[in-house]
């Protein structure tokens, strides 16, 4: 898909989202992150894959009342029963600690895993200004304020419901060209495309913003 410069980019928050999805974003100055749309499981809401020793790992946040979610989006709470918070950082920290950026943004990512949040999407939202800063994009970012069924698309490119499937992450669209990169564990698992942001941002550092670019024609 190729989207339009100049414009609002609309879509669901989504957890340590994918590098097709953030390419999408940086083609668009502001990203407005919709609010109001109904929860669906099994989707990038919640969840990302990262590269480790035996291929990818899911890492999914567990959410207040399992998979039966009910109401908007911004009212979907995170459970914290247990720490999945120690358990997602430890898998971060055991994939990329030896990446040759980690050390660098170590430090940004680790408070997210050792504070609280009660509502997934200010947890989601809060990463996505973080990373943003990361890149030196100047990024905007928007919430919504209520649901709206149409946006003028010469104004907004809607990608809501379009981007979140994680079980079809790897099969990549028309019109994205995959970054290629180096990824620590390729001599195992040969190279996995369309893996977290985090996964392009720990191999390449500062040039994560010019591969991001040059990924959509």
């Amino acid at each position: 898909m190729v989207t339009q410069k100049n414009t609002t980019i609309l879509t669901e928050p989504h957890y340590l989202g994918s590098i097709y999805h953030f390419a999408q974003l940086l083609a668009h100055p502001v990203v407005l992150f919709e609010q109001y749309g109904f929860f669906e499981k099994s989707t990038c809401r919640n969840r990302c894959f990262i590269a480790v020793g035996n291929g990818k790992l899911m890492l999914s946040i567990p959410l207040a009342g399992g998979r039966q979610q009910q109401g908007f989006l911004k009212e979907v709470q995170i459970d914290y029963s247990y720490n999945w918070q120690k358990n997602h950082w430890h898998g971060i920290q055991s994939a990329y600690r030896s990446s040759a950026y980690f050390m660098y943004y170590e430090d940004v990512f680790f408070p997210f895993y050792h504070q609280n949040y009660r509502f997934l999407t200010d947890f989601t939202i809060q990463l996505y200004t973080a990373i943003f800063q990361l890149l030196k994009t100047g990024t905007q970012i928007e919430t919504t304020r209520q649901y709206q069924q149409q946006y003028n698309p010469q104004l907004v490119c809607d990608l809501r419901n379009q981007t979140g499937n994680c079980k079809n992450a790897a099969q990549l669209p028309a019109g994205f060209t995959q970054p290629i990169y180096h990824q620590l564990f390729a001599h195992k698992n040969g190279f996995l495309p369309n893996l977290s942001i985090i996964d392009l941002l720990f191999a390449q550092g500062p040039n994560t913003t010019a591969l991001l670019q040059q990924c959509l024609s």
